[in-house]
């Protein structure tokens, strides 16, 4: 009966494992599809609005 019981906790280990790997992917999964965008999002419009900037520092200066 011994063994039952070792088989049940190889098994529980096993599972244990395998959701916390399942997590670990889904986590790196949702960064991967819901933020790394919006943070590549955000660094496009900063080099807009530096250029927007820029351009208006331009037309003031050579008026």
């Amino acid at each position: 009966m011994r063994w039952i019981t070792n088989i049940r906790e190889v098994f529980s280990v096993k599972l244990l494992f395998l959701a916390a790997a399942l997590w670990v992917l889904g986590v790196g999964s949702l960064y991967i599809v819901l933020i790394e965008p919006q943070v590549a999002t955000t660094e496009k419009i900063r080099e807009e609005l530096a250029e927007l900037n820029n351009t208006r520092f331009l037309i003031r200066t050579t008026k």
